[in-house]
C-alpha cells in the first residue's frame, strides 16, 4: 500500500489523507476496541482506587454543589461528563463507563492519524491495534477511571499540533490548544502537548523554516487555545485556596519526599525526667518517702554459723544541676547523641531516583516488552521529523511530572 506524500514548504511531510481500504480497516479495528472495552466493563466487579473520587463529584454537579465539584482535588471534566451522561437517564456508574469505553475506542482512531503521515497507513494500523488490544489500555477504558478521556484529548491535541505544524494553520493550532486545555481539565498532565508543539514551532524559527513574525500569531493562537480552558478552572482553584494554582495534585518529587527534611527531634529526657515544655515552670521534685521503720532481726538457728555481713550498696552517683551538662570523664547517665545533620539535597536527589527507579521496574509487566520491541521494529528507518516530536513529549512530560 503506498502513500502519497509530499513536503510542505519548509516543514515536515504533508500526508494526502486515508484511503477507502484504509478507513474500513481502521473502522475494523476501532469497533473491535469499542467491544473488547464495553465486555471488560461489563465483567468488572470492583472500581479502580479512585472510582468513587470521580462518582463522588459527578454527583455534586447532579446536586448543584458546582463550587464543591470543580474546587476538588481530581481535576473535574471526566466527572462533568459523567454526569452530563447521567442526565441522559442511565445510573451513575453506567455514565463514567460509557465515557470511559466511548474515549478510550477514540483514542485507537486518534493514534492512527497521529501515526499516519511519519509511518504510512501499514504501520500506523498496527498501532492503532496494540492500542486497541492492549490490556492495560482496556482496563483504563472500562472503568470509572479519567485515564482513556485524558488518552484521547491528549492525542487530539498532538493531532491537530502536528497538522498545524505541516500546514502552518493558526486555526488548527488554536485547535490543538483547545484540546490541551481540555486534557488539562481531565489530568494536569495535559499541558505537555501544547509546550512540545511550540517548542517545535520554535525549533522551526531556528532553523530558519519559518520566520518569526508570523510564528508568534501561530503561537499566540495556540496559546489563546489553552488559555481559554485553563484559565477559568484556576480561577476557580484560586477563590478556594487563596492562591493561584494549576492543580492540587502533588508532583513526583513531592511524593518521594524531595522536600528539605524537617527538623530533627530533640534529644531524650534524662530517666526518670520529664522534659519542661517551652514557657512553662519547672515542675518541684516530690519530696522522698518516709524511710521504713527496721524490721526486727530473726534469730540465727544454733547449729550454723553466723551470717556473713551483706556488702553494702553502691553510692549513689550525684546527678549534676538542672541545665549544666556532667563533667568530662564523670560517671553517670550517658549524654544525649546530637543530631546528625540533614542530607545534602544531592544525596536526597539520588535516592529518590533510586527509589523511583526501582518502583518502576517493579511495575513492568511482560507484554510491555513486546509493545515496545513492535514499536521500535515500525521505527527503523522513518525517524526524522517524528523522533524529534517523541523526543520532545518524552523529555516535556518528564519535567512535568516532576515538577
Amino acid at each position: 500500500m503506498q502513500v502519497d506524500v509530499a513536503r510542505s514548504r519548509g516543514g515536515p511531510e504533508r500526508d494526502a489523507g486515508p484511503t477507502r481500504s484504509e478507513l474500513v480497516a481502521l473502522a475494523g479495528v476501532v469497533l473491535v476496541a469499542g467491544v473488547l472495552r464495553w465486555v471488560s466493563w461489563e465483567r468488572t466487579v470492583i472500581y479502580f482506587a479512585d472510582g468513587p473520587e470521580f462518582l463522588e463529584i459527578a454527583r455534586r454537579f447532579d446536586a448543584g454543589d458546582w463550587m464543591g465539584g470543580f474546587a476538588h482535588d481530581y481535576h473535574p471534566l471526566y466527572s462533568f461528563l459523567t454526569f452530563v451522561v447521567h442526565r441522559v437517564g442511565t445510573s451513575m456508574e453506567t455514565a463514567a463507563a460509557a465515557v470511559s469505553v466511548l474515549a478510550g475506542t477514540a483514542a485507537v482512531a486518534l493514534l492512527y492519524g497521529l501515526l499516519r503521515p511519519g509511518f504510512g497507513a501499514r504501520k500506523a494500523l498496527v498501532g492503532a491495534a496494540l492500542l486497541a488490544v492492549h490490556d492495560r489500555a482496556i482496563n483504563w477504558a472500562s472503568d470509572v477511571q479519567s485515564d482513556a478521556l485524558y488518552l484521547a484529548l491528549f492525542l487530539a491535541s498532538l493531532l491537530l499540533g502536528q497538522r498545524a505544524l505541516l500546514s502552518r494553520s493558526a486555526r488548527l493550532a488554536g485547535g490543538s490548544g483547545v484540546a490541551a486545555g481540555l486534557a488539562y481539565l481531565t489530568r494536569p498532565e495535559g499541558l505537555v502537548a501544547t509546550v512540545a508543539v511550540g517548542i517545535l514551532a520554535g525549533v522551526y524559527v531556528l532553523r530558519e523554516r519559518w520566520r518569526p513574525l508570523p510564528t508568534l500569531g501561530w503561537v499566540g493562537a495556540l496559546a489563546a487555545g489553552v488559555v481559554l480552558c485553563v484559565l477559568p478552572y484556576a480561577t476557580v482553584l484560586r477563590a478556594e485556596s487563596g492562591s493561584w494554582m494549576l492543580s492540587k495534585k502533588k508532583s513526583v518529587v513531592k511524593m518521594v519526599r524531595l522536600a528539605p527534611e524537617a527538623t530533627p527531634r530533640p534529644a531524650a529526657p534524662v530517666p526518670g525526667e520529664t522534659a519542661p515544655s517551652a514557657g512553662a515552670a519547672p515542675r518541684p521534685k516530690a519530696a522522698p518517702p518516709p524511710p521504713a521503720s527496721p524490721r526486727p532481726k530473726a534469730a540465727p538457728p544454733k547449729t550454723a554459723s553466723p551470717p556473713a555481713r551483706a556488702a553494702p550498696p553502691p553510692a549513689a552517683v550525684p546527678r549534676p544541676p538542672a541545665g549544666r551538662p556532667p563533667a568530662t570523664g564523670a560517671v553517670g547517665p550517658a549524654t544525649a547523641v546530637p543530631p546528625s545533620p540533614p542530607r545534602s539535597a544531592l544525596r536526597r536527589a539520588i535516592g529518590a531516583s533510586l527509589r523511583i527507579a526501582h518502583e518502576a521496574i517493579t511495575s513492568l509487566r511482560y507484554e510491555m516488552f513486546a509493545a515496545l520491541l513492535v514499536g521500535l521494529a515500525l521505527s527503523v528507518g522513518r525517524p526524522g521529523e517524528r523522533a524529534l516530536l517523541a523526543l520532545v513529549v518524552t523529555g516535556v512530560y518528564t519535567l512535568l511530572l516532576y515538577a
